[in-house]
């Protein structure tokens, strides 16, 4: 089942509640009280002892409704739970949610959650919980929750196990005048996960950010990848929890954290560790700027105060969320002097006095704007009794209006904090009417700013796709297979000091001491395999204190260039390292170490010991026989996780395939660097051609939509392009094929698309037979298209390549093509 099959589930016309009770004191009464009170469309009670409930006709069993529901709710005993999912699944829903706790039930939890989910399985009813608190979509007055606490419809989704967390929010987004789309209760988690919810509302059009409670994770490379995909087109805000075991302490919980925090940055989560920090992210979430006024990932923050006590909060509050502070260049300082008194504009944070007035405030903000090295200015403005704030908050404005028109590069980012009540009001909406980001509290702004800007580096970071097979270096990736098949048919766990470097060897690490003096830092690398994410590798100080005073980070393989960056700017022992030779060395030493542990899973643990860098060697100091490699078989117990949290750039996909008439083309996966070449792709088809494609009529593929075609998750889906050899972005494009694979099944649809110049020379049977081999050899069992019944051509072609053709449910102008691989 799509994605698109969610939309009956989460925007239901029809909805079934089987234990509906009058009895507001059960839970049951509450979930019938909320439904039959507020739900905009049918409500049908279930229940075989009452005639009516709460004022609706009261039906004896599920095939006595007058329709078939789109969403069952199931609040009955935990031994009837199977029994009305099967009635659900028999009459066509789309999904149920099941309030029952199962624990209470005759027959083993565990039992009953492996049953439910084989029904949905084989009914393609998809099934939320069972344990949850239900259901909400505000705006469509669906509340099949127990809460009591109703919000407000608007544009924040809440995903979480228990949502029990869900209370203080719901409750401090009213008072905030913030509403939500969806409030979603996983509960156990036996069909619908995580995973599913997060592609569904990365479609949803009524969300504009998401707010994930984790509890646990039943499959982190699911995860990761809806994750991924969400995260590219709006933000993702997570709160993991610590679970505790049966003693009430966390297991290993410092260590699991770090690894946690690795995982969500690669995914472009953003994570926030409490409530407070959770509101504030919402409350940056909830401004309303137009594209050009949003901040970047660059983080050099100018902050301008008219007294010197606003601006060090700002700085203090900076310092605490390990911000940036911007430098200065002379001339913006000599600039800001020249309005001010002697010697006054030395610095950054800018202190203008208290008496600046609208025109020395309008001087200082267009000089630090000015600034190259200047991302975003803070603006400061406490009452004085001097200069009024709204002559502070005006000359702001129109500074700001002024830059905005500026033709050339992108400005800096503008937000302002105006402390106060009565008097800021004035200044606060002015700013509201132009846009300008604006909070009550310089602290709040700049935990904001920092919100906002992580982010941004973490969207980015989602396009990086290292390759599955390195192109900075070569390896010998055969002679380490070989190496480590004959230990453990030798009934080794731990290698040999000698088996350990020749495997390092091979991927060209070597040991020896480090020409020079004292290093300038001394780090350990270790790789294991994390039992939920699979192989990582962690960064951290080394020597006898080390792991005391920096924990470390957490990333996961394999690394290119970019990622191995972020992994040392995140170390805070390796940021103390200077640029150079012993960093570039570094870099790549990261990448070979992350590279092994991809390419060969049965190393469960690896540890180099202490390394010393020194800045200005290349040569990297790894003590003799200190490399420590463990591994076991690929069966072995205690391993859960072998495979990579997130699926790398299938290089070995590639190849040079020809057409019948034998013209030969580089057929690869598509990558994200591939945005502007299939912007140009679009604009070569021919009008009808794209409204062919896409089922509407497209001018071009604008920026944005480019970019989600081309940032793709390979794990989720997988996009062919027939190019030539070269820089991907670069070359050419000439056909794309495209299969999407559907949560939970072995099915997946594809769409096929040929530039409207090269049509009949073969280009669309290339492709789709592509498509069709890579379904094989990933295991599915059906393949689908959906196809606008005037398109005669794509229905010829599939016609000569064995596709079945059959109608598509309740939309009579496309026919659905499908065959097995």
């Amino acid at each position: 089942m799509t994605t698109r099959a969610f939309e009956r589930i989460y925007a239901p016309e029809a909805v079934a509640l089987v234990g509906a009770s009058p009895d507001l004191s059960s839970i049951s009464g509450l979930i019938t009280r909320n439904l039959a009170q507020s739900f905009k469309g049918r409500f049908h009670p279930v229940n075989p002892r009452h005639e009516t409930v709460a004022g609706f006709p009261s039906f004896p069993s599920l095939s006595a409704l007058p329709e078939r529901p789109d969403l069952v709710i199931v609040s009955v005993p935990a031994d009837m739970v199977l029994s009305v999912l099967e009635q659900a699944a028999a009459m066509g829903a789309a999904g149920a949610t099941v309030i029952t706790d199962v624990k209470r039930g005759t027959r083993p939890a565990r039992e009953l959650r492996e049953d439910i989910r084989a029904l949905a399985r084989a009914s393609g009813m998809r099934v939320t919980g069972p344990n949850c608190l239900g259901v909400s979509v505000p705006r469509l007055g669906l509340f099949a929750t127990m809460s009591r606490i109703l919000p407000e419809p608007g544009t924040l989704a809440f995903v979480g196990q228990s949502a029990t967390a869900a209370g203080p929010i719901v409750d401090w987004a009213a008072d905030a005048g913030l509403g939500f789309s969806a409030l979603i209760s996983l509960g156990d988690m036996a069909d619908i996960d995580y995973s599913d919810v997060l592609l569904h509302l990365a479609e949803s059009s009524e969300t504009r950010a998401i707010l994930l409670y984790l509890e646990e994770v039943p499959n982190a490379r699911r995860l990761l990848s809806a994750a991924r995909t969400a995260a590219r087109v709006k933000p993702v805000i997570a709160i993991k929890t610590r679970l505790v075991d049966g003693h009430g302490e966390s297991e290993d919980w410092l260590a699991r954290d770090i690894v946690y925090e690795g995982a969500f940055a690669r995914a472009g989560l953003v994570r926030v560790r409490t409530l407070e920090e959770l509101f504030d992210a919402l409350e940056a979430l909830a401004m309303r700027l137009p594209t050009d006024a949003r901040p970047s990932e660059h983080d050099r923050l100018a902050i301008l105060a008219n007294g010197e006590s606003m601006g060090t909060l700002a700085l203090d509050a900076l310092i605490a969320r390990s911000g940036t502070l911007a430098g200065l260049a002379p001339e913006t300082l000599a600039r800001i002097a020249s309005v001010l008194p002697p010697g006054r504009a030395r610095r950054n944070p800018v202190d203008i006095l208290a008496d600046a007035d609208g025109a020395r405030y309008r001087v200082a903000l267009e000089a630090l704007l000015g600034d190259p090295g200047v991302d975003a200015v803070l603006a400061l403005s406490g009452p004085t009794g001097v200069v009024s704030p709204e002559e502070h908050a005006q000359a702001v404005v129109e500074v700001v209006e002024t830059f905005r028109r500026r033709p050339g590069r992108r400005w800096p980012f503008v937000m302002a904090s105006w402390p106060g009540s009565h008097e800021a009001d004035a200044a606060r909406k002015l700013f509201a009417r132009h846009h300008v980001a604006s909070f009550e509290t310089p602290s709040k702004a700049v935990t904001a700013f920092t919100f906002l800007t992580e982010h941004a580096r973490r969207v980015k970071r989602i396009m990086e796709t290292p390759a599955s097979v390195p192109e900075a270096f070569s390896v010998d990736e055969a002679a380490v297979r070989a190496r480590i098949a004959q230990a453990l048919d030798a009934g080794m766990r731990v290698l040999p000091p000698a088996e350990a470097e020749a495997m390092l060897a091979a991927y060209g690490m070597t040991t020896g001491a480090a020409p020079g003096g004292a290093p300038d830092v001394t780090l350990r690398v270790r790789g294991s395999l994390d039992r939920e994410f699979g192989p990582v590798l962690a960064l951290s100080a080394g020597g006898a204190m080390g792991a005391r005073l920096d924990p470390g980070v957490v990333a996961l393989p394999p690394l290119n260039e970019s990622l191995a960056r972020d992994i040392l700017a995140a170390s805070r022992a390796a940021s103390l390292l200077p640029e150079g030779p012993g960093r570039a060395a570094l870099l790549v030493f990261l990448m070979k170490a992350s590279q092994l542990l991809a390419d060969h899973p049965e190393i469960v643990g690896l540890d180099f010991g202490d390394i010393e860098v020194r800045g200005s060697e290349s040569a990297l100091g790894i003590a003799a026989d200190s490399a420590h490699i463990a591994i076991a078989p690929r069966e072995a117990p205690g391993y859960p996780a072998r495979e990579l949290a997130i699926r790398p750039y299938p290089k070995e996909l590639e190849a040079f395939v020809a057409t019948r008439g034998g013209k030969r083309y580089f057929l690869r996966p598509i990558r994200p660097e591939d945005e502007p070449a299939l912007r140009e792709f679009g604009s070569q088809l021919t009008p009808e051609d794209r409204r062919l494609r896409f089922f509407q009529p497209l001018r071009e593929l604008g920026h944005e939509f480019a970019a989600r075609l081309t940032q793709i998750d390979y794990d989720r889906q997988m996009a062919f392009v027939l190019t030539e050899p070269g820089l991907p972005g670069h070359t050419p494009l000439y056909g794309v094929v495209r299969l999407i694979l559907e949560a939970g099944d072995d099915v997946g649809e594809f769409a096929v698309t040929v530039r409207s110049d090269l049509k009949g020379a073969g280009l669309g049977r290339l492709l789709l037979e592509t498509i069709l081999g890579y379904a094989r050899r990933i295991g599915l069992k059906s393949v689908y298209g959906v196809v606008l019944r005037e398109n005669a051509a794509m229905l010829g072609l599939a016609h000569a390549l064995g596709f079945a053709v059959g109608s598509e449910p309740r939309e009579p102008s496309v026919v659905r093509v499908a065959r097995a691989p």
